[in-house]
């Protein structure tokens, strides 16, 4: 049985976590392509070593990452189905199932609405924390 794996806001915290969790105890499966997706490369990087140490030799897990801002609603769309599509249409492999962890998210402002910096901060947040999550997860 093959797994594909997408985690969001996978370069640092809880995202980081639920892909280092994955390869230390990976669902009952023959293989795991585990995708890790954030903003920030380095972070990424990171990550995957994580993720490849945690894993082991003994268990079959290929992971990539992709540095993409998902509160960029200008390129979200074809930065996601770009990301989808390179692991769907890979050298035949057929997947059983996939898994999503969908963490990305930032709290953005904290303090009273009077407080706002602007309008296109307060768009920049909900598109990150609701609209990316929505079309993602779609």
């Amino acid at each position: 049985m093959s797994t594909l794996g997408f985690v969001t806001g996978a370069s640092r915290g809880i995202g980081r976590s639920a892909a280092v969790a994955f390869a230390k105890d990976p669902p009952r499966i023959n293989k795991l392509s585990l995708c890790l997706i954030a903003r920030k490369e380095d972070g990424l990087s990171q990550t995957k070593a994580m993720v490849q140490d945690a894993a082991g030799p003994e268990k079959e897990i290929e992971t990539s990452i992709h540095s993409i801002d998902l509160s960029d609603l200008d390129n979200l769309e074809s930065d996601v189905e770009k990301v989808f599509r390179q692991h769907l249409e890979k050298d035949g492999i057929r997947y059983d199932k996939a898994i999503l962890i969908n963490n990305a998210g930032s709290l953005g402002h904290l303090g009273s609405s009077a407080e706002l910096p602007s309008p296109k901060e307060l768009r920049i947040t909900v598109d990150f924390n609701f609209t990316s999550a929505v079309w993602i997860s779609s």
